[in-house]
């Protein structure tokens, strides 16, 4: 079976509370697909471009859940007392992605990022998305995502939740400073 056949496969027995832990073999099956031999927890050069997108990605989302009233510490999934963003971690999944397609660009042979790579990195909040039949950047899914969850739980109506969609690697770069 293909690798993306796999995964997909591998989605479809996610369960309530994920049990069986399939979330987790996916993710790491995943990064396997991603990069060979990448290990998520090193200094690997390859996953510190990773971790800075994502906390990039992850900055904005709180950000937006802020600004609507949030406190990105108290989370729906996530609990950790040692997490000040579980909230955050409970939505940033379906933007992952922006970060995983342009990470393989801008990976060097150092675990140290340097100040060109952080601001390649940065153009990830440029990417668009796919937001309710409309394309937008990262930048406007956060505010939106953060948006539709107050609307979601005020109505309690999970339905109201939106996310977006990523399709393929697209930069909005007019709207860079």
């Amino acid at each position: 079976m293909a690798g993306g056949d796999a995964l997909r496969a591998l989605s479809e027995r996610v369960g309530p509370g994920d049990k069986d832990n399939v979330e987790g073999q996916a993710a790491r099956d995943y990064f396997q697909l991603l990069h060979p031999g990448l290990n998520r927890r090193c200094d690997d050069p390859f996953n510190s471009v990773l971790n800075y997108g994502y906390a990039i990605v992850r900055g904005a989302l709180a950000r937006a859940l802020v600004t609507t009233g949030f406190v990105p510490a108290l989370g729906i999934h996530h609990h950790s007392q040692f997490n000040a963003f579980n909230l955050t971690d409970d939505l940033i999944e379906p933007f992952r992605p922006c970060v995983d397609m342009i990470a393989p660009g801008i990976v060097s042979l150092t675990a140290r990022l340097s100040a060109q790579q952080r601001h390649a990195l940065r153009d990830v909040l440029f990417m668009r998305v796919h937001m309710g039949g409309r394309r937008v950047t990262v930048s406007q899914a956060v505010e939106e995502v953060a948006d539709s969850l107050v609307r979601a739980m005020r109505d309690k109506d999970p339905g109201k939740l939106r996310l977006p969609k990523v399709i393929a690697p697209e930069y909005d770069l007019g709207t860079r400073d």
